[in-house]
């Protein structure tokens, strides 16, 4: 595969050698090649691609790429993709970089998706992996306030309690003991469906088990 040399190849030949490329292989490895080249043909090519190309991963790396070389307005494109990701890798990658970009302040934003009932399930728990980075002590004190809060809960969702819990188990098992077997006491008192009690039953019993 020929790949420039240079960086004072026009967008137009950018353009018309990327494309020349079927493979997603061959144009990952264009990428690698076209990564150490500076100039404005080069940064032209960047935004394009970024606009434009078919393949939201390519997008995503094209504006990566751009911050890298200190392009902060590339930023929005992940800033997009939070609000309404394309698909679960490109929020994965979304709350990568949003996290590498911003650091603790990233956490709001992430505690806001992890809290939207309206979102999909597994966006909420990977925003709750970036808050975990972003914040860890942070994210902790949430999640205790958010178990504590679903004791009195008529419907709970299982998978939601489920990474919450890992998490707590991750940052610190004394503080997750305390919660799960707390919460564990209010779900077998109260008045959840037989089904779902039970489900939830064994589910936190696994957690206890892990927080010893």
């Amino acid at each position: 595969m020929a790949a420039p040399k240079q960086s004072s190849l026009s967008i137009a030949e950018l353009t018309d050698l990327y494309f020349t490329l079927e493979e997603p292989g061959e144009r990952d490895a264009f990428l690698q090649l076209l990564e150490p080249l500076q100039g404005p043909d080069v940064d032209d090519f960047l935004r394009a691609m970024q606009a434009q190309d078919e393949d939201p991963c390519m997008r995503a790396a094209a504006a990566e790429m751009r911050l890298a070389r200190g392009q902060v307005e590339a930023l929005d494109f992940f800033a997009a993709q939070l609000r309404q990701p394309e698909d679960e890798l490109a929020l994965a990658q979304a709350v990568k970089v949003w996290v590498a970009q911003h650091g603790a302040a990233a956490y709001p934003l992430l505690a806001a998706i992890w809290s939207d009932d309206g979102r999909d399930i597994d966006q909420r728990k990977e925003a709750l992996l970036g808050m975990e980075t972003a914040d860890g002590a942070r994210t902790v004190a949430e999640l205790l306030r958010w178990c504590a809060a679903l004791g009195s809960a008529v419907q709970i969702r299982a998978d939601l309690l489920e990474a919450a819990m890992l998490c707590l188990l991750r940052a610190d098992r004394a503080a997750a003991h305390a919660a799960l077997t707390k919460l564990r006491a209010q779900i077998l008192a109260g008045s959840l469906a037989p089904p779902q009690q039970a489900e939830l039953d064994a589910l936190l019993s696994q957690g206890l088990d892990l927080s010893t």
